[in-house]
């Protein structure tokens, strides 16, 4: 009997582990592993893209999206969704955008992903913010400010904070805003995040500028410079120049904001920021424009026109024309007010070419959002009926094989018995 009782553990044990070894192929490991690693580089990426490449965003977005579709590997798939959703916002389909991101805040809140789901409510709050809903914004920044005291990253404890403070600048509401942008500034400096400091010293200047402090404003566009050198951001330094020049400009002080406007428009070429060296070229064409000097303002209003030529800035390329128009009109030169009309009317022709081609693509990727989430739907149902026919089915096998196996026992010892009576007659 004894034997009879080992011999039905073992069968056990053989069923139990063959079954889990046949649920867990290596290939199936091996493509999961790849697919989360790709998701955790576009994670990575995310935070340079959305600064510096919007375009790059979206077909990263695009790709991760489509390996975790492909993968069914749900932390890809939302990954995906809030590199598309942060794309959006900025793009002009701002709901879609905030839906997306809503969804991956959601996943990211089930996994326990503190960090991201942080910075993805911050993304949230700067959605309403973009739609001039601060009032929607503030709970979203307010919320992912909770969120971050629970992250391993200090920083996401106060990343909103700087957010937040435009939301309170567009409700006029100056004083929070003030109170949350030096709170800001201080926390960061703890952690020596130059680049951070310096944003918040351009943004203090801005709302002291709105407040009409134009010696407080100069101070803070100053102190942003400063920590942008530390920084070593020279698209930051640009921006701080290119602020500092504005106060200066505006106090009539053209010899200085000169200076700086040139030293703006050096520190961004050495970003190969195409958006920001055109912004820096029209800036320089304005000022000499407002000296009458209209030679050299058409020079540097062309050279932001080729600039936008060449990275397809459509926008950028309209402003500057139309700055180079309107000095034109203003020389009597017909010919070449006629000639720059002409290419006003081709330029606003590709920029619409172009955004018919964009909502195109983003259609389509709305069609497999929509695709995806009932298949999610149908994915979690299958899963479920599956689990419980196999559950089922386990239960018959594994009564069979347990009845099979009291049946040859019991075969056995009738034999064994058979025998040894024959040997006692």
């Amino acid at each position: 009997m004894r034997s009879y009782f080992y011999l039905i553990l073992f069968t056990l044990f053989i069923y139990t582990t063959c079954y889990s070894s046949g649920n867990n192929p290596s290939e199936k490991k091996s493509a999961q592993l790849l697919c989360v690693t790709q998701a955790k580089q576009a994670l990575s990426n995310w935070n340079d893209y959305l600064r510096n490449d919007l375009s790059a965003l979206h077909q990263d977005g695009w790709a991760i999206y489509s390996i975790g579709l492909d993968q069914k590997n749900a932390f890809a798939i939302h990954v995906g969704k809030r590199s598309l959703g942060s794309y959006f916002i900025r793009s002009g389909k701002i709901e879609n955008g905030i839906q997306l991101l809503k969804d991956a805040a959601r996943y990211f809140q089930r996994a326990g992903n503190y960090e991201v789901l942080t910075e993805t409510l911050n993304e949230i709050g700067n959605g309403y913010v973009y739609q001039s809903e601060s009032g929607k914004a503030i709970p979203f920044f307010l919320q992912s400010l909770k969120v971050g005291e629970k992250s391993d990253d200090p920083t996401s404890s106060f990343l909103a904070e700087i957010n937040l403070a435009q939301a309170y600048m567009q409700l006029k509401e100056y004083d929070k805003a003030n109170a949350l942008l030096l709170d800001y500034k201080n926390k960061a400096l703890q952690y020596n995040k130059f680049e951070a400091v310096s944003s918040a010293y351009a943004l203090l200047g801005s709302l002291a500028q709105l407040q009409e402090k134009a010696p407080l404003a100069k101070e803070f566009y100053l102190k942003s410079a400063s920590f942008g050198f530390r920084s070593k951001a020279n698209g930051l330094i640009g921006q701080a120049y290119t602020n500092y020049a504005i106060a200066l400009f505006l106090e009539s002080n053209f010899n200085l904001a000169k200076i700086y406007f040139e030293r703006a428009l050096k520190f961004r070429l050495k970003t190969k920021n195409s958006r920001s060296i055109a912004e820096s070229y029209y800036n320089l064409g304005d000022f000499y424009t407002q000296l009458e000097q209209f030679s050299k303002a058409i020079y540097f209003f062309e050279k932001s026109y080729k600039i936008s030529e060449e990275n397809e800035l459509f926008q950028d390329q309209i402003d500057a024309l139309n700055s180079i128009n309107e000095l034109y009109k203003q020389t009597n030169n017909t010919k070449k007010q006629l000639e720059t009309v002409l290419l006003l009317v081709k330029c606003q022709e590709q920029k619409l070419n172009k955004k018919m081609s964009l909502t195109l693509q983003d259609a389509e990727m709305e069609q497999l959002l929509i695709k995806d989430k009932f298949q999610q739907q149908m994915q979690i149902s299958t899963n479920r009926l599956h689990s419980q026919i196999s559950e089922k089915n386990d239960l018959i096998r594994l009564f069979f094989m347990i009845f099979g196996c009291f049946f040859f026992g019991a075969i056995i010892f009738i034999a064994n018995q058979s025998i040894q009576a024959s040997r006692k007659n």
